[in-house]
């Protein structure tokens, strides 16, 4: 036990000491990290919101399934439901009956529908229909609307339908940038591990002649490594901790509309927190590794 704690503090000692005989490329390299993980943390809140849109969106589309005008039993009412609740990618039906109908056709249309409330109204039993697969809700209309006792099926999100697949292809888009950025910090702090183990050649040189293991050269450069990136990571959090409340409060918790709501304040601040944190220390930890383990074998 003592042993591998003196060979701890060994490990860190030396990564302190790499540090701080190569500062300037250091430093270098956590500025670019900073700045590199920046730019992911941007483009990483931009992804979460978007998904956090399309899932908003995606919940709110559904289909309007209106029953023939001789539908009046419970008992076809419960038979039609059974029978659309078995076609494929149906995944919740709610039942409206004709007086509900013209409530919602009075808020949308006004006033003058109210006329036609109790034995006047002409509307018929509807069911509304959410979908498991909103990429699907076409053709499962299609389904529905061959159901016998069904008059019509349709739904009237096409644009916000189209909405969710332009926001999907914004997160893919985003998603790749941030994997590309995040590849280049790993580059970066690569080259910054590699030009700090061939500076100390010599000393490596050594240790390998007396005895000393791949796994004990290595350690101090792979923490090293996670040092440059969780330092990196520091002032993109801090940004981001102040920086997201005040867009938060600015567009009052969402955009235009409540579906496109933000994600609360400290909700966002623990993940990012997770996401920048991890990313820098993995970052430096693969990128130190694969640096150390590239040279020692060189050398064996």
């Amino acid at each position: 036990m003592r042993e591998k704690l003196w060979l701890i503090i060994y490990a860190f000692k030396n990564a302190l000491i790499g540090m701080k005989r190569h500062w300037v490329l250091c430093l270098s390299s956590v500025t670019t990290v900073f700045l590199t993980l920046s730019l992911a943390a941007v483009l990483i809140i931009a992804e979460l919101h978007v998904n956090r849109f399309s899932e908003n969106l995606a919940s709110d589309l559904e289909i309007h399934v209106v029953l023939n005008d001789d539908v009046l039993e419970q008992e076809t009412i419960d038979s039609i439901a059974a029978q659309i609740n078995d076609v494929d990618n149906v995944r919740e039906t709610v039942f409206s009956d004709k007086d509900h109908e013209l409530e919602m056709m009075i808020e949308q249309k006004g006033e003058p529908f109210t006329a036609y409330r109790g034995e006047e109204n002409p509307l018929s039993h509807a069911f509304f229909v959410k979908v498991e697969d909103e990429t699907l809700l076409e053709p499962t209309r299609q389904e529905i609307a061959l159901v016998p006792g069904v008059q019509s099926a349709y739904y009237g999100g096409s644009s916000v339908r189209e909405l969710v697949e332009i926001l999907q292809t914004i997160r893919w888009t985003a998603a790749i940038f941030t994997l590309l950025l995040l590849i280049l910090s790993l580059y970066l702090i690569y080259n910054a591990i590699r030009s700090s183990i061939q500076s100390r050649a010599t000393e490596i040189g050594v240790m390998r002649t007396v005895g000393a293991t791949a796994s004990f050269i290595r350690i101090p450069f792979e923490i090293e490594g996670t040092l440059i990136g969780l330092m990196g990571a520091i002032l993109p959090w801090i940004l981001m901790y102040y920086g997201y409340p005040v867009l938060y409060h600015t567009f009052g918790g969402h955009l235009i509309m409540p579906q496109l709501s933000f994600i609360p304040i400290d909700q966002m601040k623990q993940m990012m927190a997770w996401i920048l944190f991890g990313s820098g220390a993995l970052s430096g930890y693969l990128a130190s590794l694969l640096a150390a383990n590239r040279y020692i074998r060189k050398i064996r």
